[in-house]
């Protein structure tokens, strides 16, 4: 049996998701015979008397999240996020250039500073990528600061709106993070095998069509695809 413990915030409890969340984390716990408890701020220097750590709460090396996160990895505790992460994940911008140096697959990206943010490279990326583009600033987090531009206008205004604290913001193709989508839910459809199918009723369409015309499935797609161009 471990001690664990999950450093959180009084905003994130606030959140009705977040708190149902953590007491998820705790049942969870409990059920595999582990002791859990919630520390706040005021109780982060009882942390080294834990085995492992949770940060539920939002990470940024500015954030108190980050002290408790190398408290906890100076004590030796498994700590999730660990300080390093922290580090790179807190920029989109640097933690996208770490995983292309890394050869870790991800939607078609670039980068895009002040100068580069107008009506001319927002008809050439549009050209490139096409419609609609995932313009995400460095500090984007839970969705926030992350947005769909469809057209010209709103990628300068979004544009320079992310870019007045930073010097360059994230850009991906939509349409390549659908196409992903659609790949893993085929893979996923496929790895679940028949007994799957069966369950919904599909399984006469997958013999007859193979997986990749199953109804259900290109229904799921659709709906990645309508969703994600709204």
């Amino acid at each position: 049996m471990a001690r664990l413990a999950i450093f959180t915030e009084r905003y994130t409890i606030r959140r009705a998701v977040e708190l149902t969340a953590l007491t998820n984390f705790r049942i969870a716990a409990a059920k595999l015979g582990h002791d859990c408890d919630f520390l706040f701020r005021s109780e982060i220097m009882n942390i080294p008397r834990y085995d492992g750590l949770l940060i539920r709460a939002l990470t940024d090396p500015l954030n108190t999240s980050y002290v408790a996160a190398r408290l906890a990895e100076v004590h030796g505790l498994r700590v999730i996020d660990e300080p390093d992460s922290i580090m790179v994940c807190c920029d989109k911008v640097n933690m996208y250039q770490h995983l292309m140096r890394a050869d870790v697959p991800i939607p078609d990206t670039c980068f895009l500073t002040d100068d580069e943010v107008t009506v001319e490279q927002a008809r050439e990326l549009f050209e490139i990528y096409g419609r609609p583009l995932v313009l995400k600033a460095p500090n984007s987090s839970f969705s926030a600061y992350v947005e769909k531009v469809h057209d010209e206008a709103n990628f300068v205004k979004v544009g320079k709106r992310f870019l007045r604290p930073v010097a360059a913001v994230a850009l991906q193709s939509c349409l390549d993070l659908l196409n992903r989508l659609e790949a893993k839910a085929r893979r996923q459809s496929w790895l679940q095998g028949p007994r799957q199918f069966r369950r919904s009723g599909a399984l006469g369409h997958r013999r007859q069509h193979g997986c990749g015309q199953c109804p259900l499935l290109a229904e799921a797609c659709d709906q990645l695809r309508y969703f994600g161009t709204r």
